[in-house]
């Protein structure tokens, strides 16, 4: 290239290349146990079903958002693995803006969510339910 900067095609050949295919795969499979998690309740709108009990198996049962955190990594690791550190942390940036944004709303109309996030803040919440996890879209 003209300004001595290697080709897409080259970085992808470097060798830590595999290790960046490697990890977007891992990510792919997490993708595919939330998926699996929900089933017919997954979709890409805030919908809560009143009385609906949230999801509290597969990832939901290790953090209430992992298909937050999957998208999240590969926003960060698709910039990485073709070189351009600057654009995976803005990428990072304005996507933790968006998740924010939307976990409030998850948060705002999902009872249980409302309960636990309450918890999470340092205050106890004892109950004989177990805290669950994950918000329970519907489509």
């Amino acid at each position: 290239m003209p300004d001595g900067s290697p080709a897409v095609g080259a970085r992808l050949r470097a060798p830590g290349a595999p290790g960046y295919v490697i990890a977007f795969l891992v990510l792919q499979i997490g993708r595919y146990w939330v998926l699996a998690t929900l089933g017919r309740r997954w979709t890409t709108r805030v919908i809560v079903l009143p009385g609906a009990p949230l999801i509290d198996s597969g990832p939901y049962r290790l953090m209430r958002h992992p298909n937050y955190v999957i998208v999240a990594g590969e926003l960060v690791l698709v910039p990485l693995a073709l070189g351009l550190p600057i654009y995976a942390v803005t990428f990072l940036a304005l996507y933790a803006g968006a998740a924010y944004l939307r976990i409030q709303v998850e948060i705002r109309l999902s009872p249980g969510l409302r309960r636990s996030a309450a918890g999470s803040r340092g205050r106890r919440v004892r109950s004989s339910r177990r805290r669950r996890h994950g918000p329970v879209p519907q489509k």
